[in-house]
């Protein structure tokens, strides 16, 4: 009995034994359910980021060497940047021969320097354009980075910002400023944030005088730099605003000294006289701001209100905010300009970019894990809604097709040539002479000053009047022009041939204003 008793016992106590380790199993299954669904879906959006990347430098490497014009202001880039590689003025007076771009004139002599190496062509400030854009997700990963301390939140910020590479016009590669103005001002403004010596805070001032040498919209960031250096001290601050100061100055006093007053009045008296179309803000604020980038930023201010010690240093916070609103200012102010595209909306989405991955960073440190699911699948619906076909940043067979036609037509076309709208396709046919991009005589008509418009103005109709050239390519881009210059040469030129035939489709910029030559005229 005794015997019978004991082995009861034990019976009881290894199936008690076995229901607790089958209770251990149950939890510890549950505990492994839990971690691995956010675990996976972690992996998801790192992994969707990284496409995301990986599908932009695809399209960069396709895009590069195209021949011709992505966008129809490219090519007149290039005569901007042999000038100042040959030690030519930049900004003189407007002519129907040359007439400057409304830009500072550093990315025109980094684009020089890339020619040295890659040779004379758009390839070479396209690459300018790419280095400057793969620097930029860089300083945007860091940026996320040392402020959460998360490893994939600065891959979700960056592949955020690289997904705007449509609604930005498909600009982050082409032969134009943006780029490279985009990148400096960041660098400016990381040296700023995680510099600690007056060397970095100088660098920060002289950075951000390269910025404003890019393109004058740098001015909008020198508050937000001021802010960054100030958390680190009073000095630190005064150094960065002293070395930007001295350097803008000294180089605008040069600058102007030896064009003779002209820069001054290309880079802030025509660009402070055009038009800003007021009642285009709401829209474009609702199709540019929110529409892209609602989702992500919405989630982010309700995390950062829960969380709002998210930013390692807290006093941080309205340097952020500063820039946010500098950045989103500045570019919503550029876009309703008279003629504004959406390129100008780079800076601004990169600041939005920085910001969301704080708000994405703050909420994979949450307790709650379905918070931490929640902002995943937020960002999941974030990237779909800036989803597009690559296929639209292509040139297709028919552009090529269309860009070898153009040029047989031109080097058949008499000289002189007059062709304001696309003078790169001019170069490429043989032709020497040079003709002002339609964009910046346009620039010139916008302006209050009658007297230096109507002496342009003058000017066309003068030489179209003693048939200064003896054919003319006319495009959709003449409509920028006063109406008088084509009424004129249609008195005083006749039509001669068509570019291309009507089924022809191909030839148009892949972004921007939509133009192509069209037909060429010749002396009545």
């Amino acid at each position: 009995m005794a015997c019978f008793l004991l082995l009861s016992t034990r019976k009881e106590g290894n199936g008690a034994r076995c229901s607790k380790l089958g209770s251990i199993i149950r939890q510890a299954g549950m505990a492994s359910k839990k971690i691995r669904f956010p675990t996976i879906m972690r992996a998801a959006i790192g992994l969707l980021s990284l496409i995301q990347i990986a599908n932009l430098l695809h399209l960069f490497r396709l895009r590069v060497a195209y021949p011709y014009q992505l966008e129809w202001m490219e090519g007149a880039v290039l005569e901007h940047i042999e000038r100042v590689s040959t030690g030519q003025s930049l900004y003189v007076a407007p002519s129907v021969s040359f007439t400057p771009y409304l830009y500072t004139p550093f990315y025109y002599a980094v684009s020089g320097a890339m020619c040295r190496v890659l040779g004379f062509g758009l390839e070479a400030p396209r690459v300018v354009s790419i280095v400057a854009t793969v620097a930029t997700l860089g300083f945007v990963a860091s940026f996320v980075y040392e402020e959460t301390r998360d490893r994939l939140a600065p891959l979700v910020a960056v592949a955020l910002f690289v997904s705007t590479y449509e609604v930005t016009g498909f600009w982050f590669d082409l032969a134009r400023v943006d780029s490279l103005f985009h990148c400096l001002v960041l660098a400016s403004l990381w040296l700023a944030r995680f510099g600690k010596s007056h060397g970095a805070m100088a660098g920060a001032g002289a950075t951000l005088f390269l910025a404003f040498f890019t393109k004058q919209a740098a001015l909008a960031f020198l508050l937000p730099l001021a802010v960054f250096a100030f958390a680190t001290g009073w000095k630190h601050a005064l150094n960065a605003i002293a070395s930007f100061s001295v350097l803008t100055v000294t180089a605008t006093l040069y600058l102007q000294r030896i064009s003779e007053g002209w820069f001054t009045y290309y880079v802030f008296r025509v660009t402070g006289q055009h038009k800003v179309h007021w009642d285009w803000l709401a829209p474009s604020f609702l199709e540019y701001f929110i529409k892209p980038y609602g989702i992500a930023l919405l989630f982010t201010v309700i995390v950062l209100v829960i969380r709002p010690r998210a930013l390692q240093r807290r006093r941080l916070t309205a340097a952020y905010v500063l820039w946010l609103l500098c950045a989103v200012a500045s570019s919503a102010l550029s876009l309703n300009h008279q003629d504004g595209w959406v390129n100008v909306l780079i800076p601004a989405y990169g600041a939005l970019a920085v910001v969301a991955g704080f708000g994405f960073g703050a909420a994979q440190r949450n307790r709650h894990q379905s918070i931490v699911v929640m902002s995943i699948v937020m960002w999941g619906i974030a990237f779909a809604v800036l989803v597009y076909p690559p296929s639209r940043a292509l040139p297709t067979r028919a552009d090529w097709a269309a860009g070898a036609l153009v040029t047989q037509a031109l080097r058949s076309a008499p000289a002189p040539l007059w062709m304001p709208g696309a003078g790169y396709l001019q170069a490429l046919a043989g032709h020497e002479e040079n003709s002002a991009h339609t964009m910046a005589l346009a620039d010139i008509f916008k302006t209050q000053e009658p007297r230096i418009r109507n002496q342009l103005r003058d000017d066309i109709l003068v030489s179209v009047r003693q048939h200064r050239w003896a054919s003319i390519v006319i495009d959709p881009s003449f409509r920028m022009l006063p109406p008088e210059i084509m009424e004129e040469i249609r008195r005083c030129y006749r039509w001669h041939q068509s570019i291309f035939p009507e089924h022809e489709h191909g030839g148009w910029p892949n972004t921007g204003f939509q133009t192509r030559p069209q037909e060429i005229w010749i002396p009545r």
